[in-house]
This record gives structure tokens, sequence and C-alpha cells, in this order.
């Protein structure tokens, strides 16, 4: 169901048919900084209006550092149209769909996996790094493979 809304949205961006789409993130290099900035300041924010308990305390600065996080980062499509023509278009930051299409080819052998965790992995595709999570992978490591 979500890829066909990815599709979908894909679609409705290029006005070509893709066949395949893969959601990516990637956090700029002031995003740490930030959401640590972000949870203090709002943990100390919940303590100069009165919230006594640690527990209420902490939990207003994780959901401050958690919204900083997510505004510094940044979302990207990854788009297999019909010729086989890889494009990149941006990504919504709170549904995974397609919100722009961006004026970016993608050279397919500029696509490598760079490390991987149980739930997501690091790619390099194009000039940046970007972290796609495990329902992604097999899409993108078939791209990533030189078609024969």
């Amino acid at each position: 169901m979500r890829e066909r809304v990815l599709l979908a949205s894909v679609r409705r961006h290029l006005g070509a048919d893709a066949s395949t789409a893969v959601y990516l993130g990637r956090t700029g290099r002031l995003t740490v900084p930030f959401a640590l900035v972000a949870v203090l300041a709002c943990a100390a924010l919940a303590t100069a209006v009165g919230f006594d308990r640690v527990s209420s305390v902490v939990g207003i600065g994780l959901v401050g550092g958690a919204v900083a996080w997510l505004a510094g980062t940044e979302y990207r499509v990854l788009a297999v149209l019909a010729d086989g023509e890889l494009r990149l278009l941006r990504g919504s930051r709170f549904r995974q769909v397609a919100v722009a299409a961006l004026d970016e080819r993608v050279d397919r052998h500029s696509i490598r996996q760079v490390s991987s965790t149980a739930v997501s992995a690091q790619w390099r595709v194009g000039n940046h790094h970007y972290t796609v999570n495990r329902r992604h992978q097999p899409r993108l490591a078939a791209l990533a493979a030189p078609s024969r």
C-alpha cells in the first residue's frame, strides 16, 4: 500500500511512468547539535514553567529534540523511470510521498551501501549519504547492482 502511494506521488510530479521508488533521509551536519540544544532548552523551559517531576521535564525535552531532529532532516525519493533513468525528488517530512520534482539525475554506479544496522543502512547516492530503512533496502540494492 505505501509503495503504491509513493509511486503515485512520483508519477504525479514527473508525469512519467515510474517503476520503482525508494524513500531516503539525510540529516544535516548541524542536526545533532541543534537537537541537543533543543532538548536542553525545552527541559529548561519546562522547569521554568513549573514542571517538577523529572520524568515530565525529560519527556518534554525529548519531544523538543525530536521536533528539532525532524526539522534538520532532508528527505528524498529516488525514482526509476520507465527508460531506466534515476531521478531524485523532494520527499515529505511526515508521509512517505514525493512533494516536488528536482532536476537531479543519479548515476546507477554512484549508489553504494556504506554501513548497516538492525533497522537501517547508510547508502551513498550521488554525492550524499542517505539513511534507508529496512523496508526500502531490497529495492535500493537492486538499483545499485549493475544491470545486465
